[in-house]
């Protein structure tokens, strides 16, 4: 303890996610839209993440919350004739 409180020591891992999801809002069509979230968080081990192992704390945050929707865009080559 110091005279600023406890000291608190976070995991030695830092782990970064971009995930990316159907669209969350109601009125979004499933073609052009999708939902993308950032997060980064802590972890004690160099473990890859997983649906079956996996650090609780990123598993419990409610998806619909922080994500936003994005609309995808088309490229001119991708439509082009040709």
């Amino acid at each position: 303890m110091d005279s600023f409180g406890p000291v608190e020591i976070l995991p030695s891992v830092r782990s970064i996610g971009h995930f990316r999801s159907r669209a969350i809002g109601p009125d979004r069509s499933p073609e052009p839209y999708r939902s993308a979230l950032a997060m980064a968080w802590f972890q004690h081990t160099t473990d890859v993440p997983s649906e079956d192992r996996a650090e609780p704390g990123p598993l419990r945050i409610p998806w619909h919350e922080p994500a936003r929707d994005f609309e995808l865009q088309v490229s001119a080559a991708a439509t082009a004739p040709g």
